[in-house]
């Protein structure tokens, strides 16, 4: 017999992607406008994955909120979403201060702050980067950052798509 609350539950776990990110950058835009920023949508295709919305929702969030907050005023964010074999690509993108080589291996590290007094000053406490990671593993995920001092950093968080495998 065919379990109702069983697909009720499975189709409100799906989630496009597109329309997450669109509504997401609605609200960041706001922020952005404040500090004088650029958002730029790279925002392609109708990508579907089961996760929780949620979740997923405030992994973006810290993510967005750390490209503004680490951006000077003037500076440019740019969000991706694109489809790379089996998985949902999100990638976040700013040209701001960017991350020491040293400190690169550790940002997802519980409590670990780059610079502790910066952080202190932008309200940091060191798990927003975690919390991202255990987000994105649990939805059988990976994230990735790349950085350079004084050009920026690419935060890329891959996710597997929803019905599909590698």
């Amino acid at each position: 017999m065919f379990n109702l609350n069983r697909m009720s539950g499975i189709i409100k776990q799906l989630l496009t992607l597109a329309h997450l990110l669109k509504g997401l950058c609605e609200d960041i835009a706001i922020l952005c406008r404040e500090k004088k920023q650029t958002l730029h949508q790279e925002i392609n295709g109708p990508l579907t994955i089961k996760g929780d919305p949620k979740a997923l929702r405030n992994m973006m969030v810290n993510l967005l909120t750390n490209a503004i907050r680490f951006t000077a005023e003037g500076g440019s964010i740019t969000v991706s979403l694109y489809r790379e074999q089996s998985t949902a690509v999100v990638a976040v993108s700013d040209n701001g201060i960017g991350i020491s080589p040293d400190a690169l291996p550790h940002i997802f590290k519980r409590f670990y702050r780059v610079d502790k007094a910066r952080s202190r000053e932008a309200d940091g406490s060191g798990l927003g980067l975690a919390i991202c990671r255990h987000i994105v593993e649990a939805h059988g995920g990976t994230i990735q950052v790349e950085s350079r001092i004084n050009r920026g950093s690419t935060f890329r968080v891959q996710l597997p798509l929803y019905g599909l495998t590698s």
